[in-house]
């Protein structure tokens, strides 16, 4: 890990640590109502209107690539200095975004959309990358796997709430269909939640990662022997071998997630007519049977083992997804997407 200078390891309380993870949870919660509310599903829907699939696809396609090409330089860049003071940098960067992408909503214009997003994508990564790289500085080592679990749940709960929000709103505006006046409303009153997001991350304080401490406490401890990590088969390491198998299956699921998943609130507004409201209560659903599922892994995983659960709860879900494919009726379609 990289030495970032004027942190002095062993200045820093606990409570100071724990003060922390409790505001990258709640930034990550608000992070996500914003990004539900304001770009989520009936912001596609509003895309889909505007200018069809074709805008759909290049938004998105967009926003995905920027992040993929510039995740690893973000990862570098946190490493090379201070967690908060990156996300320091990078907020005014990100509120811009916000800004253009609000003004290109309330003026129907594509193009704004487009360069909002090309600021919005690579900040929203940096967010994501630093929150997780700071959750990780702040746990010793044996609570990351729990810590990284709940942070997962934060992220899954503010994309579930937010939707629910939105059905509040369309509640109170007594109508539930697709007008551009709605989706305005909507999608602008998920970019007002923005000041929260900035004034949570503006309360996080800069602290030596624990494990690098003066007490020493923290000192990292894999499950697997060195001697068996460092195994080589065909010239490569094992431990190699594993990483690079992940990312291989991540990879492999984020095409096949990514061309579907995405895109199945619009499946359900095209093919079975779904409402506004209706797309939001789905939406809702959606990330909290997700969040539900990773709690209950967690529990199966401590029985059976971390990769047999993996691979589990791994094929079980595919199956559904080649389910809902043949999937016709709403009543079983919607049991294999919340599955």
């Amino acid at each position: 890990m990289a030495d970032h200078g004027e942190l002095t390891p062993g200045t820093a309380s606990l409570p100071q640590y724990a003060r922390n993870v409790r505001l990258v949870r709640a930034a990550t919660v608000a992070s996500s109502l914003v990004s539900s509310i304001a770009l989520g599903p009936l912001f596609d829907a509003y895309l889909l209107d505007m200018g069809g699939n074709m805008l759909v696809g290049t938004v998105e396609s967009a926003r995905g690539l920027l992040q993929m090409v510039l995740s690893y330089p973000i990862g570098v860049l946190s490493d090379r200095m201070p967690r908060v003071r990156l996300l320091r940098y990078t907020l005014p960067i990100w509120t811009l975004g916000v800004a253009c992408l609000l003004a290109a909503v309330v003026n129907d214009s594509p193009v704004a959309i487009l360069v909002g997003m090309a600021v919005w994508a690579p900040c929203s990564q940096c967010f994501h990358s630093t929150h997780q790289a700071l959750m990780a500085d702040s746990l010793l080592p044996e609570e990351r796997t729990a810590g990284m679990a709940s942070y997962t749940v934060a992220n899954l709960v503010g994309n579930s709430l937010g939707p629910l929000l939105q059905v509040f709103l369309i509640l109170a505006l007594r109508t539930d269909d697709w007008q551009v006046g709605l989706l305005h409303a909507v999608i602008c009153g998920g970019f007002a939640l923005w000041p929260v997001v900035v004034g949570l991350n503006l309360a996080l304080k800069e602290l030596p990662a624990r494990e690098r401490r003066a007490d020493g406490a923290g000192t990292a401890v894999s499950v697997y022997a060195d001697a068996d990590l460092d195994r080589r088969i065909k010239g490569v390491k094992v431990r190699w071998w594993i990483a690079g198998l992940v990312e291989t299956q991540t990879f492999i699921t984020a095409i096949g997630a990514g061309m579907t998943v995405k895109f199945f609130p619009l499946f359900f507004k095209v093919d079975y007519s779904f409402t506004p409201l209706q797309l939001c209560l789905l939406s809702f659903a959606y990330p909290l049977s997700i969040a539900i599922m990773v709690a209950v892994c967690r529990r199966v995983a401590q029985k059976m083992g971390r990769l047999p659960a993996a691979i589990a709860f791994h094929v079980s879900g595919t199956a559904c997804l080649y389910g809902l494919y043949f999937a016709k009726p709403l009543w079983l379609a919607l049991p294999l997407l919340l599955g």
